[in-house]
């Protein structure tokens, strides 16, 4: 419980310094977009250049991109962008992405299938699964999201008003 109360604290500044519903909604939803994007190790700076070009709130992109995508979660959503990639090449678009591949990933999955028995990677489905979860999440969110900013505004405006 001690834990939580600085949190809740600081998630309630984070708010009323805010009060545009629109752009924290925005500025949530961007984290989730990169979250799930699959650019490994790009994260902050993709935050970063994203928050400065659209004037979005950074402390909204980061805290929701690494409540998401952290040391316990990445592995799953990686796996996940890759079994999407695979779905919408293989079944959907009848492609085989492996073909495309560039030179250096033949390295890559040699290591990879004397370590995991996996015999090829596609990096283009990790990349095609990545962008349409990251996408996809982040436009069904956003409604939702408005609507959540905008009850807690007004639930903090009446609690400043009393």
């Amino acid at each position: 419980m001690k834990l939580a109360t600085p949190i809740y604290a600081f998630l309630v500044r984070l708010v009323k310094r805010e009060a545009c519903p629109i752009r924290l909604s925005r500025s949530f939803c961007t984290g989730v977009m990169i979250a799930f994007c699959p650019l490994v190790g790009l994260h902050t700076l993709l935050a970063y250049i994203i928050s400065r070009l659209w004037n979005l709130n950074l402390g909204v992109i980061f805290i929701t991109c690494l409540a998401i995508n952290n040391p316990w979660t990445a592995f799953g959503i990686y796996f996940l962008d890759y079994q999407i990639g695979c779905f919408v090449s293989d079944k959907v678009l009848h492609i085989n992405l492996e073909r495309y591949n560039p030179g250096w990933m033949v390295s890559v999955n040699q290591w990879l299938a004397g370590y995991i028995g996996v015999p090829t990677i596609s990096l283009w489905a990790f990349f095609i699964g990545g962008g349409l979860l990251a996408c996809s999440i982040s436009v069904m969110l956003y409604p939702i999201m408005r609507y959540i900013f905008n009850r807690i505004i007004e639930h903090l405006r009446h609690l400043d008003a009393q």
